[in-house]
């Protein structure tokens, strides 16, 4: 501005707009919009200029169709575009018990989705498909309630208390990079199938409980269920059967899911409307995927192309993160 005397207004209406795109993952702030734009407006030194009661008669004497939130044609191809990688990343990852958290960050991640949409948008997804895989794997294979319960005394606080977490932007970015590369070795690196009937092995209490904790607080922290990190570590040290370990990966998914979003939900309140598209979406990919997993569909040659696409992801939030 030339004229330092000038008066600079800030409409209501911009804030609204910008609370908007945040909701819809179109622009990232550093926290909530409650609380980022009143401080902004402080520190700016503008006048806010408000809309009062006579706006609000004058709009109903109109008949104006109110203001909703709704995306623009391209933003509902995004939602739909997402809707079709979440059906079938459901599929893939709930054939082997998982929720799918981690493909449905990196689908985010390549879209250019905020954080504040990813973390929340992939532990209700998480719930979701994970719940199918549990109902399915325990039936047809039994379930090792004791390994689970040992795991899960520790995690389920601790992915609350991670849950409750949103760092900033560009440390989020780092960590959900370092979980998709470890998806996509998980995806890549598959049990030898010699150890398809190896039998199980008692679960320290001690080391379950430290592990449990770990992996809840990341899960929760990150928006991943935790069985990308689970899996492998059951596969290495035969604590589980690996025909009962879908079944106790997708009970260690769900319950840390939903603490995880339970913490979000205690710290910040929100969720994206994107969800009620991409819910059922997911749903629809894990009732297929819990069904042909339960049957032992072969999915190795999807499974690595999965990988490479997290690796992608995984690249794109590194060189994110550092720039």
């Amino acid at each position: 501005m030339e004229d330092a005397s000038a008066t600079l207004l800030f409409a209501a209406a911009w804030s609204w707009e910008l609370a908007i795109k945040h909701s819809i993952g179109h622009l990232t702030l550093p926290e909530p919009p409650e609380r980022h734009l009143p401080s902004r407006i402080r520190s700016s030194q503008v006048t806010p200029v408000g809309v009062d009661h006579a706006h609000a008669r004058r709009l109903f004497l109109d008949r104006s169709p109110a203001p909703a939130l709704s995306w623009p044609p391209m933003d509902a191809a995004l939602v739909g575009t997402l809707a079709v990688a979440i059906l079938l990343i459901a599929a893939l990852y709930s054939a082997v018990g998982h929720g799918g958290a981690s493909g449905y960050l990196a689908a985010m991640a390549l879209f250019g989705l905020a954080p504040e949409v990813m973390k929340p948008t992939a532990l209700a997804l998480n719930v979701l498909v994970s719940g199918l895989a549990l109902w399915r794997f325990s039936r047809a294979e039994g379930f090792a309630w004791r390994t689970f319960a040992l795991f899960a005394a520790t995690s389920v606080p601790m992915a609350f208390v991670g849950g409750r977490v949103l760092p900033p932007e560009r440390l989020y970015l780092a960590l959900i990079s370092v979980a998709l590369i470890v998806a996509a070795l998980r995806l890549l690196l598959r049990a030898p199938a010699a150890d398809a009937q190896g039998a199980a092995r008692r679960v320290p209490a001690g080391p379950g409980l430290a592990w449990g904790g770990g992996i809840g607080f990341l899960s929760g922290l990150t928006g991943v269920g935790g069985g990308i990190f689970l899996h492998p570590l059951l596969q290495i040290t035969g604590w589980v059967s690996p025909r009962r370990a879908a079944a106790v990966v997708a009970a260690f998914v769900l319950v840390n899911s939903l603490a995880g979003l339970a913490g979000y939900w205690s710290s910040l309140r929100t969720i994206p409307v994107a969800i009620a598209v991409w819910a059922p979406a997911a749903l629809a990919g894990g009732l297929v995927g819990t069904g042909l997993g339960a049957r032992r569909f072969g999915t190795a040659a999807l499974q690595r192309t999965l990988a490479v696409v997290l690796l992608l992801a995984a690249t794109r939030l590194g060189i994110g993160a550092a720039t």
